[in-house]
């Protein structure tokens, strides 16, 4: 009797563990998140639903750099709204300094006016519109928008202001510049990368749009003769270390130099015929 007692326990406690773990799963998928209400998804959402008050404006600058090595150089870029006016490259007031480096201004006209893009639909380019001019580009604005340079030039690049500026209507404007001071003669590649950010963060809403300078460092006859001085200093610190003088150096050079020109007078006077005395 007891052990059919105690077979009936076990099997009855079995039983109301299975129901228990049956209920606990129904209860899990009646609680289970919806298809889409994911951090992620939401996350995606949020972010598509910032992009439809982005509007197409302009971003304008040289369309070309070229430099004396070890001057400096002052980058302006600007970018707006459509209605800002501010196409047409930077202005005399921020040119290089005179006498300084050339660049490539922009002349060409000011877009036609838009009317502000809706809170719901984003405006699409018009077909008809002419293309950018060189040192321009068309770049979603809307927000806070961050200018950032970066180049392989060697040399020094320090920025004059924030990075972080409001572009938020067709009528806005914000300027950012940069001091360029290239330490090495040749032709390399400055490139702005503008974002739009999400609100008051430091997250972009969309890809970072590039615009890419070319740049062209001239050598000087200062840095030529730098050069020059640099590498002799650098032969007489070699010779030093091997124990040899500069006045030795410049003494045997002397003596070559007169050998050589004792030898080339001796075959020239061996080469003349003989002259006939009466």
């Amino acid at each position: 009797m007891r052990r059919a007692w105690r077979a009936g326990a076990a099997v009855a406690m079995a039983i109301g563990l299975l129901g228990l773990i049956v209920l606990a799963g129904c209860a899990g998928s009646e609680n289970a998140a919806p298809p889409g209400s994911s951090d992620q998804a939401q996350y995606v959402k949020r972010v598509l639903e910032d992009r439809e008050y982005l509007f197409d404006g302009y971003a304008a600058t040289v369309s070309s750099v070229r430099v004396p090595v070890d001057e400096t150089y002052r980058l302006t870029v600007r970018v707006c709204g459509e209605r800002s006016g501010c196409v047409g490259g930077p202005s005399a007031s921020v040119s290089p300094t005179p006498g300084g480096p050339t660049t490539t201004p922009n002349t060409s006209p000011s877009p036609p006016s838009s009317t502000s893009p809706g809170t719901s639909q984003s405006p699409e380019p018009s077909e008809s519109s002419l293309p950018p001019a060189p040192g321009e580009a068309v770049v979603r604005v809307g927000g806070m928008v961050r200018a950032r340079l970066t180049t392989d030039m060697p040399g020094t690049m320090t920025p004059l202001g924030t990075d972080i500026q409001p572009v938020l209507t067709p009528e806005d404007r914000a300027t950012w510049e940069w001091d360029l001071t290239p330490s090495q003669a040749g032709r390399w590649q400055l490139q702005v990368h503008v974002s739009v950010l999400k609100a008051e963060t430091d997250q972009p809403l969309i890809a970072d749009q590039v615009i890419t300078i070319p740049m062209r460092v001239d050598q000087t006859n200062a840095k030529r003769a730098e050069q020059a001085w640099f590498g002799i200093k650098e032969v007489v610190g070699v010779l030093s270390a091997a124990g040899v003088s500069l006045v030795a150096v410049i003494g045997f050079v002397a003596r070559s130099m007169v050998k050589r020109r004792r030898a080339r007078a001796a075959a020239l006077a061996a080469q003349q015929p003989p002259t006939n005395i009466p």
